[in-house]
């Protein structure tokens, strides 16, 4: 399939175009005006940019009929349950033990039980919790509120 046929690497673009506009409009304000959007916004690039670059390099799967509609997964009720549980559990966690050592352990645990490797999954966590620590809590001065278990015994 031609590249520039594909729909999803025309949405590529449109958000990197979207994006580029965004960061140009926020480059007056303030440092703390313009923080959210520079940051948010270089992801999107980052992401976006690699997704049409390599729909150029790698080409664009699509289905082999385009007018055949694609069949209807079934719910899987398993499987809704369990990222319900993911979900709640990191919803319970984050404010019982705090952010910085909550998403780390999940990230690690989700993709041990997923497959993963243990490497993989050790350095994602890490990786993660660098992000949490030093980016947002020691650079952005991002103030995460104590974890409840910390205010139960006192600290």
């Amino acid at each position: 399939m031609i590249w520039y046929r594909s729909i999803t690497w025309w949405i590529g673009i449109v958000m990197i175009a979207l994006t580029l506009i965004i960061m140009t409009e926020s480059a007056g304000w303030s440092m703390g005006g313009k923080l959210f959007p520079w940051i948010i916004g270089s992801g999107v690039l980052i992401t976006a940019g690699l997704h049409s670059i390599l729909g150029i390099f790698q080409g664009v799967k699509l289905a082999e009929d385009e007018d055949e509609e694609a069949e209807s997964e079934k719910l899987d009720l398993r499987r809704v349950l369990s990222v319900f549980i993911w979900v709640l559990a990191v919803l319970v966690a984050v404010p019982l033990v705090g952010l910085q050592i909550a998403v780390p352990v999940f990230v690690f645990l989700f993709m041990k039980l997923h497959g993963e490797t243990l490497t993989l999954a050790a350095i994602s966590a890490l990786v993660i919790y660098g992000f949490i620590v030093f980016v947002l809590e020691d650079i952005i001065h991002v103030v995460f509120p104590q974890a409840l278990i910390i205010q139960w015994i006192g600290f």
